[in-house]
């Protein structure tokens, strides 16, 4: 998944924006992390890889089980897991920051329960906004 995505990143007002190019080429809105602080850029990244594996897994598998619905609809809530991760990169998962939420801990699974809020910008441009539930809204 990882190799048919490009994240780019941009700064707004609370830290670092991430933004993934290549979602629509699958069917999927783009999606999109605001204010990530420096240091969880890495995190972020791989984490947006998980979620598009999970969307893509998603929606491959509501369109074999029901193909002639002309639309599928996405989740407001998703629990990325290292599996997710790791099958979208073919990587190790991500290593422990000092046992924050979604890292790997010594004995712990690493997962990441994510928001997500659908919205479409003027002109057109499709996105899904992104936020750890750990964090707020």
């Amino acid at each position: 998944m990882a190799s048919w995505l490009r994240v780019s990143s941009g700064f707004d007002a609370g830290g670092v924006q991430l933004a993934t190019h290549g979602m629509t080429r699958l069917g999927l809105p783009e999606l999109r992390v605001f204010a990530v602080p420096d240091d969880q850029v890495p995190t972020w990244t791989t984490t947006i890889h998980g979620l598009a594996h999970v969307l893509l897994s998603r929606q491959l598998t509501a369109i074999a089980t029901r193909p002639t619905r002309g639309s599928h609809p996405l989740p407001a809530e998703l629990t990325i897991a290292a599996t997710d991760i790791a099958s979208a990169e073919g990587l190790i998962p991500p290593v422990a920051h000092d046992g924050e939420a979604g890292d790997v801990g010594a004995g712990r699974t690493w997962w990441r329960e994510v928001g997500v809020r659908y919205e479409v910008l003027r002109g057109g441009a499709q996105f899904l906004n992104v936020w750890a539930l750990d964090e707020g809204d």
